[in-house]
């Protein structure tokens, strides 16, 4: 089986910076929008809740009142600065070991790009995959 976080749509509750020396930022959302595969029958969209995102070494600059609310869209960027790729989609659990950057678009009109030297998403134990019905 196999589950793969889509930004647009999924809703932040909230970015929180830790007190460590790592400088960690979580990424809370409520409701993750989510496409889980499996090996047998079709694909089923749904929301996996909470997931977080954590970022370790994490630098940003801007306001982070706006940073709540739904996902318009998010891009990771990854590279050494002559080679970089960009993703909109990630299958979990994700671990990346190298520096990034993660752009969050909000429907709200908040933009936040934070840059940081790690990064990974693994769901809990506890997080719940609720069908979407939509039509």
């Amino acid at each position: 089986m196999q589950t793969t976080l889509s930004w647009s749509g999924s809703e932040v509750l909230g970015l929180v910076w830790a007190t460590d020396a790592e400088r960690t930022v979580r990424l809370v959302m409520s409701a993750a929008q989510v496409k889980v595969q499996s090996d047998q029958g079709p694909a089923l969209w749904g929301y996996l809740k909470p997931l977080e995102v954590e970022l370790k070494g994490a630098r940003m600059s801007q306001d982070l009142s706006c940073a709540i609310g739904a996902l318009a869209s998010a891009t990771v960027e990854t590279g050494d600065g002559a080679s970089v790729s960009s993703s909109t989609d990630l299958t979990l659990p994700w671990h990346h070991p190298q520096p990034l950057a993660l752009t969050l678009w909000f429907r709200n009109g908040c933009e936040v790009r934070i840059e940081a030297d790690s990064a990974f998403c693994e769901p809990a134990d506890d997080a719940r995959f609720t069908e979407s019905h939509a039509c």
